[in-house]
């Protein structure tokens, strides 16, 4: 019987700090008289409080810190207020109102899955990976399966000459022909296995934190579909998808590399960190295909995620003010967002008032505001409090799930969870799609097994 994890303490003092932290911070926050002071307050506070929470939750051990929940609070402050840790520009386009608003309605989102955790509690850490049963045939199979699926459209749409398709990759996004169109069609179909890509990353850091169990070709084989895919988000020239896929590659390499040193982790940690933020630095320009754009961290030049804080003051200030609040057009789009229209023809096109919209911008910009202003023009902060509430809770029994794996590859499945974790943050819209790769997962791991097992029956 693999040996199982040892007990750990709830999560409830974290929660507790984490709460306390960011009413703390709303106090000092809300008596700023200016937007950009509101949001650089609560930044630095609400980094603080994460900090201290983490810091508990961790209780030694880096594994502790491998949960959905931790990622998602880690994935929204980095869209949220990350770049108010930097200064920014007079923020002129919003009221000191709609700001208190909005940061009243980010920590609703916060609080919300900080608490939500708690309603499918774990009292266990994730095993640990070499306690548990272990195929090397079927994680290498099941790389090259998604390999090959996750690819599959995109070689078709360039005749399957690889040098095109890479070439293509480095011109200005949208421009490929591998890119769906804004009503989809019957290509659609081909194009949703592209998702399977999102399980890659995990499977490349298993395979090389374990290089030892495998032979010497699959290893060089996974160390170049990873970096293969890794410059296939960095061109997208999509931050979250790059940093969804170096994050989970980050967590498969850790999760199941050995044992190693405070020196060690801390020199692996220093390089991954200047990578990732290098990488933001530049792929700005890779929109374009002109190398404009560029983050500099140097000169003073403002550090831009998306801005989604201030989108959310804005939805505040439309909805319901200038336009009622959207109900369950919400979820109900979230929820058939996956389905091609080659399949229905008929299907609605979109929100009746999108984010781009109700602000008032062209067709030609699209704008985001994480799941915070999506739920907010559902139905304002209850929506706010009960839709993070319920993110909460998916996280913590996904980390159940985690937590009762009997196989490595179950613990792959989990951390494959990380990617429409950190995509909902970004957008609750949107995550669907991103569901699916886990959902195929979950049903080819048995069937893998099982056909492991017939042939080990028939030899």
């Amino acid at each position: 019987m693999p040996a199982r994890p040892a007990r750990r303490p709830a999560t409830g003092p974290a929660t507790i700090v984490l709460l306390l932290g960011m009413f703390a911070t709303y106090a000092l926050a809300s008596g700023e008289n200016s937007v950009n002071a509101i949001f650089s307050t609560a930044a630095v506070g609400l980094l603080g409080s994460l900090a201290f929470s983490f810091l508990i939750d961790c209780k030694g051990k880096l594994v502790h810190l491998i949960r959905v929940d931790l990622f998602m609070l880690i994935a929204l402050f980095g869209l949220t207020f990350f770049e108010f840790l930097f200064e920014q520009p007079p923020m002129t386009s919003i009221t000191v109102a709609s700001a208190q608003t909005a940061l009243v309605a980010a920590f609703a989102g916060f609080a919300g899955i900080a608490v939500g955790r708690h309603l499918v509690p774990i009292r266990r850490s994730l095993p640990n990976p070499r306690d548990l049963g272990f195929s090397t045939k079927i994680t290498f199979q099941l790389l090259l399966l998604c390999t090959a699926l996750g690819y599959l459209y995109m070689l078709l749409s360039v005749g399957f000459n690889p040098i095109e398709m890479v070439e293509q990759m480095l011109r200005p996004r949208f421009t490929q022909p591998w890119t769906r169109g804004r009503l989809g069609g019957p290509s659609a179909l081909l194009a949703e296995l592209s998702l399977l890509k999102a399980a890659i990353p995990a499977l490349c850091g298993l395979m090389l934190a374990q290089r030892d169990r495998f032979r010497a070709g699959q290893v060089v084989m996974a160390l170049l579909i990873g970096a293969f895919v890794l410059f296939d988000g960095y061109a997208s020239g999509t931050r979250n998808v790059f940093l969804l896929y170096f994050i989970t590659f980050l967590a498969g390499y850790f999760l199941y590399a050995k044992r190693m040193g405070s020196l060690k982790l801390l020199l692996i940690g220093g390089a991954c960190a200047i990578t990732a933020f290098g990488a933001m630095a530049t792929m700005l320009g890779t929109r374009t295909g002109t190398g404009a754009n560029l983050i500099d961290f140097t000169t003073g030049q403002p550090v831009f995620v998306d801005m989604n804080l201030i989108n959310v003051a804005a939805l505040t200030e439309v909805f319901p003010g200038r336009q009622a609040y959207l109900g369950l057009e919400i979820p109900y789009n979230m929820i058939i967002r996956p389905i091609p229209r080659a399949i229905w023809p008929s299907k609605p096109e979109g929100l009746s008032v999108g984010i781009e919209k109700a602000l008032g911008v062209g067709d030609y910009m699209t704008l985001s505001a994480t799941f915070v202003g999506e739920f907010w023009m559902a139905g304002g902060l209850l929506a706010v409090c009960l839709g993070s509430l319920f993110l909460g809770s998916v996280a913590g029994a996904w980390n159940r799930y985690g937590a009762g794996a009997d196989k490595q590859l179950k613990i792959m499945i989990y951390l494959t969870g990380l990617f429409p974790a950190g995509l909902c943050m970004r957008s609750f819209l949107s995550v669907a799609p991103a569901l699916l790769p886990v959902l195929a997962l979950l049903v080819l791991l048995p069937l893998l097994s099982k056909r492991r097992h017939s042939v080990a029956a028939r030899d």
